[in-house]
């Protein structure tokens, strides 16, 4: 490979990462500002500017969630090829969910991961998923709000 080809590929690989990173900061930046604009309402009490807020978090809270696997699959060849390959093991299907590895975080035996960042990364975690199973169930049934305290917990 000639060293042209060599900075063409190297041009190539990061104008599709940044346009990676740009595309996962930008959708985490509209998700942190709907959650930030959601303290006002709570405070103040606004129910209608409430009720639009939670209407609105499933769009903020799917596009920050799944726009680095959405840009990665575009601009990444090499993902394209994993993700159709069928090489792959079910073990390493499993492995790549992030529901199992906080699991496996959790039952970790290591010292490594018994520390504070680690406790607070699995409590955040545990926390989230509560909060979007949260969302789940109170959209399909009518919660009173008195009741409904349990499914925020992923916000404190």
């Amino acid at each position: 490979i000639s060293q042209a080809q060599t900075k063409k590929f190297i041009m190539s690989q990061q104008r599709n990462m940044l346009i990676i990173v740009s595309a996962c900061t930008i959708s985490h930046i509209i998700k942190a500002t709907h959650q930030f604009c959601w303290v006002f309402p709570a405070y103040f009490q606004l129910n209608s500017v409430n009720a639009i807020m939670q209407s609105t978090y499933v769009y903020t809270h799917y596009l920050a969630t799944y726009s680095a696997s959405v840009t990665l699959v575009i601009f990444s060849p090499r993902v394209r090829k994993l993700l159709v390959s069928r090489r792959r093991n079910e073990e390493e299907r499993i492995a790549t969910t992030q529901s199992y590895l906080i699991i496996r975080l959790f039952f970790s035996k290591s010292v490594y991961f018994r520390t504070p960042f680690f406790f607070f990364f699995k409590l955040t975690g545990l926390l989230g998923c509560i909060s979007v199973v949260g969302f789940i169930i109170a959209s399909r049934f009518q919660i009173p709000e008195e009741q409904a305290w349990i499914f925020k917990l992923g916000y404190v």
